[in-house]
C-alpha cells in the first residue's frame, strides 16, 4: 500500500490547525475568566466603600443594617462567582471534546492514506 504524502500532509496541517484554534480559544477563554473575576472584585470592592460611607454619614457603620448590606453584597459576588465558574466549566468541556472529535477524525482517516 502506497502512501499519499500530499494527501497525509493536508490532513496532517488540517489537524494542527484545529488543535491550534482550541488552543487559541482555550487561552481567550481564560483569559475572560480571569478577567471577569477581577472585575467582580473591584465591583465589590466599589460596592463595600460605597456601603461603608454611606453609613457612616449616617451613623450606621457598626450597625446591623451595614453588616447586612455587606452580607447581601457578598452572597451577590459569590453567585456571580458561581456563574462564571460554571460557564467556564462548560466552555472547557466544550473544547476537550472537540478536540477529542478532531483526534478521532484524524486517527480514522490517517490509516486510510
Amino acid at each position: 500500500m502506497t502512501i499519499d504524502r500530499a494527501a497525509l500532509q493536508a490532513l496532517t496541517s488540517a489537524w494542527a490547525q484545529q488543535k491550534s484554534d482550541y488552543d487559541d480559544s482555550e487561552n481567550r477563554y481564560r483569559i475572560n475568566y480571569n478577567t471577569a473575576l477581577e472585575d467582580m472584585r473591584r465591583q465589590r470592592e466599589k460596592n463595600m466603600g460605597q456601603i461603608n460611607v454611606s453609613m457612616s454619614d449616617r451613623g450606621l457603620q457598626q450597625s446591623g443594617i451595614a453588616a447586612q448590606e455587606q452580607v447581601k453584597l457578598g452572597e451577590e459576588n459569590a453567585i456571580n462567582q458561581q456563574r462564571q465558574a460554571q460557564m467556564q466549566t462548560l466552555n472547557l468541556g466544550t473544547l476537550a471534546r472537540k478536540r477529542l472529535l478532531a483526534d478521532e477524525a484524524y486517527n480514522s482517516q490517517a490509516p486510510l492514506l
